[in-house]
């Protein structure tokens, strides 16, 4: 999950411009092959085994090799194999900007090595320690966006991360964090999650941005369907819901935490009051720009 703070990196030291960053992420997108698609091309896996670990994906957050592992599909050597054959996100990135001619060999070493120092990250081709070393840098990301970042808040935004990329594509760029205590949506599904932490979200873009993230998501073409309208409203919910249902899972198995999810709703032009202060975080897709809101909170 590299490049996608390193994006917002390049961004934030004026190397590209959004544009340009859209550019690259556009042909970027298909590009990485995905481990299951390396597992069948090897032979390790076939096509049924790989889509069942994708349906398990959607009830445990474990990555794809992990459950591979478990479930005897793969080995943690046939693991390393394939992991060894994907090109790094952020490599992959560097050599498009290089290609474009919007920064040198030269310059693109040293914004990595910036990059690394800032956030304290090395070997990065290290993907044993991939988990930790991520989560460092949602947490140095939020300490550079020089918000007040909630602790117990790492971990739902790493979850939200790690399901864009599972279920809807890792062409994406994390933009900065906004802190605010009002919200006003366009395209919206909001759910809450009750008990001794409380939990709000907010997920929300245009219409027809709407309609490609429900497409992605649903492996469907809604815009070419006579009732898009239902199909993207009850893919935002159940994608949302997942998430969070991902979440209070994770929760309530480690801090044998009593958590309750709620139905989530749909909103068109709704405004969200928050009582503490939440964030929204702006994620930039080449099909568009779509917000995360989330506010979290000790029960009284």
């Amino acid at each position: 999950m590299y490049s996608q703070f390193f994006g917002n990196f390049l961004l934030n030291n004026h190397v590209v411009t959004p544009d340009q960053l859209l550019a690259v992420m556009s042909e970027q997108t298909g590009e990485r092959l995905r481990l299951g698609t390396l597992a069948m091309d090897a032979g390790y896996m076939t096509a049924d085994e790989v889509d069942s670990i994708v349906v398990m994906q959607t009830h445990e957050d474990k990555m794809f090799g992990e459950l591979a592992v478990e479930m005897g599909y793969l080995t943690d050597e046939q693991v390393e194999d394939l992991v060894g054959r994907q090109v790094p996100d952020y490599l992959a990135l560097g050599e498009k900007l290089i290609e474009k001619g919007f920064v040198s060999n030269q310059e693109f070493e040293n914004l990595l090595l910036k990059y690394q120092s800032e956030n304290e990250i090395y070997n990065l081709e290290n993907t044993s320690g991939q988990r930790e070393n991520v989560l460092h840098i949602i947490m140095n990301f939020c300490q550079v966006s020089e918000q007040a970042f909630p602790e117990e808040s790492i971990n739902f935004l790493n979850l939200f991360f790690n399901n864009l990329i599972r279920f809807i594509g890792d062409d994406f760029t994390v933009m900065d964090l906004k802190k605010l205590n009002e919200y006003r949506g366009v395209h919206s599904v909001m759910q809450n999650i009750e008990g001794s932490s409380c939990f709000t979200a907010v997920l929300d873009m245009e219409e027809e941005v709407a309609v490609k993230f429900a497409s992605r998501y649903a492996h469907e073409d809604f815009e070419e369907h006579s009732d898009a309208a239902e199909y993207v409203a009850a893919s935002l919910e159940d994608f949302l819901n997942l998430h969070n249902g991902l979440f209070l899972v994770n929760t309530n198995a480690e801090n044998e935490a009593e958590m309750t999810l709620l139905p989530p709703e749909t909103g068109i032009d709704k405004t969200y009051q928050f009582e503490e202060i939440a964030f929204a975080l702006p994620i930039l897709y080449p099909f568009g720009l779509l917000h995360f809101v989330f506010q979290s909170k000790k029960s009284a």
